[in-house]
């Protein structure tokens, strides 16, 4: 009696032989991946912090009207500026605005446009009145405990005054900041506490009435180890 012969394929070469079959199936029906395309990156357009000008001004009354921008380099702006009325001259970051012999408001608007072609813009109102108010004016920013006045250490407090006031009397705020350190207090006496950073250091303070105006101040420090 004679048995057929069965072949006999181990357990493992039939798994390989499956998952080579899954393998190419996959291969057939898969999108191949297309690499994304290189896309040069958008230049930011500038970015205008804000437009410092008087908020009323007289009838033929010419008035200083500031652009301040968070670029590093102002140099690579453009500036562009006019007026629904009177009469702009200059040109750059800082104009002069002479205002016309009609009372009301007028709008100056600046364009900023970089050397790549992006733009911003902003727009500032001013009144003209025949009794405008005026912006408060600031007499000095001062240092007494300083060493001449501008030499300061790491490591300490100092005392910094602003002496200002207000042509019509007008009650006054102040905003104080610094580059390197950090102020405590607010109003014409704060205090400035400086840390392990030396260097070239400057205190801005705006001093704003209560119709919006504002002037605005400065001190310069150099910090060093010690004085």
């Amino acid at each position: 009696m004679k048995f057929a012969r069965l072949s006999y394929r181990p357990q493992w070469a039939i798994l390989l032989a499956c998952l080579f079959t899954l393998l190419i199936a996959h291969s057939a029906c898969t999108t191949p991946t297309v690499p994304p395309r290189h896309q040069e990156p958008q230049n930011d357009a500038p970015v205008i912090l804000y437009l410092r000008a008087q908020k009323q001004i007289a009838p033929l009354e010419t008035s200083q009207i500031r652009c301040v921008t968070a670029e590093s380099n102002d140099s690579m702006l453009n500036y562009e500026w006019s007026a629904t009325g009177g009469q702009i001259q200059g040109k750059g970051d800082v104009v002069a605005w002479t205002a016309p012999d009609t009372t009301g408001d007028y709008t100056v608007t600046v364009v900023v446009r970089s050397n790549k072609g992006s733009e911003a813009t902003s727009s500032v109102t001013i009144t003209v009145t025949d009794k405008p108010n005026r912006p408060p004016i600031i007499h000095s920013v001062t240092c007494p405990d300083c060493t001449n006045g501008t030499q300061a250490s790491k490591w300490k407090t100092y005392s910094i005054q602003c002496d200002a006031s207000d042509p019509e009397g007008d009650n006054l705020t102040y905003q104080w900041s610094v580059t390197i350190g950090k102020i405590i207090g607010d109003g014409q006496l704060v205090t400035w506490q400086t840390f392990d950073q030396s260097g070239y250091a400057v205190i801005m303070v705006k001093v704003r009435d209560d119709k919006g105006n504002e002037a605005e101040g400065r001190l310069a420090f150099n910090i060093s180890c010690c004085n």
